[in-house]
């Protein structure tokens, strides 16, 4: 997802830049329109991996232990995941205006908060003085959840937190990417 991020980011900056986001405000469309067009897209893509990535898991041996349902809230939590990322992948885009620059200052904060969870490597793997942060950061409480959807189904203890998050940087990252689409250049 956060490959989806990358690339939200890059086509709102890329748009910003080359002056279509102006053009678009000149045009007789809804001010959201360019905005939801690569949010949509952003989605697309994002089922796309997500389907590359259960099926190449399948082969491998990873399977649904706790049945359907867990297995469709696991979908959905991913591209829900996915959908806020871009969201405020796609502001910060449309503000920047320089696709190098925002490639950049994309891959730093995916990096830390990445290797820096407990998505790759247990909380106990970690030095003592770092484990607050690595449990509890955002990227480390989508793993838990989605790890429990997959394995023995998610309860309501684990995944209060996650949403939390997830709706947490919703509220942050939709009035950005929103004002940011909507805007004058």
């Amino acid at each position: 997802m956060s490959f989806t991020m990358m690339s939200n980011a890059q086509l709102a900056a890329f748009e910003a830049m080359t002056g279509l986001n102006t053009r678009m405000q000149t045009m007789p469309i809804g001010k959201l329109v360019p905005l939801l067009s690569r949010l949509s897209a952003g989605l697309v893509r994002s089922v796309v991996s997500l389907i590359a990535a259960l099926g190449w898991g399948h082969l491998i041996g990873f399977r649904f232990v706790a049945g359907w349902g867990q297995a469709v809230l696991f979908c959905v939590f991913s591209l829900a995941v996915g959908t806020i990322l871009a969201i405020g992948a796609d502001g910060l885009g449309s503000l920047t205006k320089s696709p190098e620059s925002l490639s950049q200052a994309l891959t730093l904060p995916t990096l830390i908060f990445g290797m820096l969870s407990c998505g790759f490597v247990p909380e106990s793997g970690f030095p003592a003085w770092v484990r607050p942060f690595v449990r509890n950061q955002p990227i480390s409480q989508f793993s838990f959840a989605l790890r429990d959807m997959a394995e023995h189904g998610v309860t309501w203890q684990v995944l209060w937190v996650p949403l939390v998050w997830l709706g947490g940087l919703a509220v942050v990252f939709t009035p950005m990417a929103i004002w940011a689409s909507v805007r004058r250049s």
